[in-house]
């Protein structure tokens, strides 16, 4: 079973438990009528982030949820 620690709690995180987070890379397209497709090409960037931590983020984030993983 592969781990990584929790990119907040630093917990280890079994990495393909139903329920965790993986950070990915990918590209998606910007569409006509606004919005985008869905990721193609798509990679684990190797974070994790446990379901109770991602809740919590949820919770306390605005709109723009994208620095979870410094991104």
């Amino acid at each position: 079973m592969r781990t990584a620690p929790c990119v907040n709690c630093q917990q280890e995180t079994l990495i393909d438990a139903p329920g965790t987070w993986r950070s990915i890379e990918g590209w998606e397209q910007v569409r006509r009528q606004g919005g985008t497709n869905a990721v193609k090409h798509r990679r684990l960037t190797g974070s994790v982030c446990c379901a109770s931590c991602m809740t919590l983020r949820t919770k306390q984030i605005h709109q723009d949820q994208g620095d979870l993983f410094g991104s």
